[in-house]
């Protein structure tokens, strides 16, 4: 049964050894990698981070004129609704930007189903946090690890969404 130590070197350990494939690779597979970091240095400028503040806007706009029963499910992309663009954006049309999902399943879910719906699901979540904390630990005691990973993957998929 692996120790303590165990536990703690594997996490480092694959880490490191992620980095070190990194900075083994190729000029050009670093480059790619280090690119992407460089977009979070300027994000007035990144049109995807810009569109997605955009859906949100429009979230909270159509929870604003709906907010007990929401627009109704599905509704969101067939809904218009005036948009605050920026700069970045202003080649883009409203209605273009209107026609995407909203990229926040959260919010999403707020606009269509307004506190009505919202309210039930957030319960649920909180609910599957606490109990579900509750019985990994419980089970990774009894050495049922799996139930660990499922619950570690409940928080990653929820931080996702």
């Amino acid at each position: 049964r692996p120790g303590a130590s165990f536990r703690l070197v594997l996490p480092i350990g694959l880490s490191a050894l992620g980095l070190l494939t990194v900075f083994a690779a190729s000029p050009a597979a670093q480059n790619a990698f280090f690119s992407r970091f460089s977009t979070f240095e300027d994000l007035d400028k990144d049109k995807s981070y810009l569109s997605r503040l955009a859906l949100n806007q429009k979230c909270w706009r159509l929870f604003s004129e709906s907010p007990v029963f929401g627009v109704g499910p599905g509704r969101f992309r067939q809904i218009y609704v005036p948009l605050d663009l920026p700069g970045v954006l202003q080649g883009h049309s409203d209605e273009r930007i209107n026609r995407k999902s909203s990229h926040n399943s959260y919010l999403s879910f707020l606009a269509e189903g307004g506190c009505f719906g919202a309210l039930p699901l957030a319960a649920l979540l909180v609910t599957l946090a606490a109990r579900g904390a509750f019985a990994a630990i419980l089970l990774n005691r009894k050495g049922e690890h799996c139930a660990l990973a499922v619950y570690c993957s409940f928080i990653a998929m929820s931080v996702h969404f």
